[in-house]
């Protein structure tokens, strides 16, 4: 990786976004918010907690196996693991993540859905679940962009997310 990190700072420095990371001042709580109206998640009704220890690894990995041009959220990737490392497991309030760190989890949700390491809270129901049920719908493909709906639902059948998505194909 530190051969692709060099070729971008010396080949394409235009394409580095110039930032300093600050780390957070609060310590981090026994769950972190990763989706959430409460963190600005326009598509989500519930709101996904993570346990910060139960993460650790994967975050230790992620910040040396991830490279990004945004200086302040590969700052916030390589503090990741020692914030969660510093985390207290009997605080069981919830720790709200910066903007950077929410960029650098918020792309492994369902990873962490998959690997349950994760509870909702459901609006409708008032009350936290251990297990989320992730689907797609509408799944289509028009030439070059595929689409589909992706939605999670509480063990009840609460929607607590539901998403258009796309992705455009590069074919060459």
């Amino acid at each position: 990786m530190e051969e692709a990190i060099d070729l971008f700072e010396t080949k394409f420095p235009a394409a580095i976004r110039q930032g300093n990371y600050d780390p957070p001042k609060v310590r981090c709580s026994k769950w972190m918010v990763v989706r959430g109206p409460v963190i600005g998640s326009k598509h989500h009704r519930g709101t996904l907690l993570v346990e910060a220890k139960s993460i650790e690894a994967w975050a230790k990995h992620h910040a040396g196996a991830v490279w990004s041009t945004v200086q302040s959220e590969q700052g916030a990737r390589e503090y990741l693991p020692t914030w969660i490392e510093e985390s207290d497991p009997s605080d069981e309030s919830v720790s709200i993540p910066d903007e950077d760190m929410l960029s650098v989890l918020q792309g492994y949700d369902e990873n962490f859905i998959k690997d349950g390491r994760v509870q909702l809270w459901c609006p409708d129901c008032r009350t936290l679940h251990n297990t989320v049920d992730c689907g797609t719908y509408d799944n289509e493909r028009m030439g070059k962009i595929s689409t589909w709906v992706s939605e999670w639902r509480c063990p009840e059948g609460h929607v607590v997310h539901n998403e258009d998505q796309e992705i455009r194909w590069i074919i060459r």
